[in-house]
């Protein structure tokens, strides 16, 4: 269970975003957005404490990795949601991050970001 952790939701389509923030609660989480933007994202890693993030690899053509990067230096953990396989920069930078292909289950996304919290000590 997410024990009340805060994870960011970043995705650019509406049903998508809304079953990931129904999973995250589900697993007693606190969903946080969604938000559809790079901009967005970042403005909330600014202003609020977030644990983990549920990321699309591409919003709207920009690539999410400044949120990915911003988030880890934080101590975050991130998970790719990914449409197409994950572009190559994102597998060559970000090799340890989890990547879940769409269409992957919300639960199954957010079991595996859990099991990414758990095995990097990030308890509540």
């Amino acid at each position: 269970m997410l024990k009340w952790r805060c994870v960011l939701i970043v995705e650019d389509e509406v049903l998508v975003a809304h079953e990931l923030a129904v999973a995250v609660a589900e697993a007693e989480g606190v969903a946080i957005g969604p938000v559809h933007t790079v901009e967005e994202a970042l403005a909330v890693l600014e202003r609020e404490w977030i644990d983990a993030a549920i990321l699309d690899v591409q919003l709207d053509g920009k690539a999410v990795t400044p949120v990915a990067k911003a988030l880890l230096d934080q101590g975050g953990v991130v998970v790719f949601h990914a449409a197409s396989p994950a572009p190559e920069d994102i597998v060559r930078d970000y090799a340890d991050v989890a990547v879940c292909p769409k269409p992957t289950l919300p639960n199954v996304v957010v079991r595996r970001l859990i099991e990414t919290l758990d095995a990097a000590g990030r308890t509540p």
